[in-house]
C-alpha cells in the first residue's frame, strides 16, 4: 500500500498543480507542492502512517501558502489597474 499511497500523493500533487491553470489565485500550486512534500517525504522513508502523510501534508501547505505565495505575487503581473 505504501506503493500505491506514494502514487496517489505524487499524482494528486501533479493534478492540483496543473489544475492551476483553470483556477486562478495560486492556491492549486501550493496545494500541489504539499501533496508533492508527501510523496517526497515517503520516498526518502521519513512518513509511513496515514495520520502523518495528512499532517504533513497541511502543515506543509500552509507553510507553502503564507509564505511563498506573497513572494510570487510581487514578481506574476497582476490584472487590476491603479489609477
Amino acid at each position: 500500500m505504501n506503493d500505491l499511497a506514494f502514487s496517489i500523493w505524487l499524482g494528486s500533487g501533479i493534478f492540483l498543480m496543473a489544475i492551476e491553470f483553470l483556477v486562478p489565485g495560486l492556491v492549486m500550486v501550493f496545494v500541489g507542492l504539499g501533496a508533492l512534500t508527501v510523496a517526497l517525504g515517503m520516498q526518502l522513508g521519513y512518513i509511513d502512517e496515514i495520520p502523518q502523510q495528512f499532517t504533513t501534508f497541511f502543515i506543509s501547505s500552509i507553510i507553502y501558502l503564507l509564505t511563498l505565495r506573497f513572494l510570487v505575487l510581487r514578481f506574476v503581473p497582476s490584472v487590476t489597474r491603479k489609477e
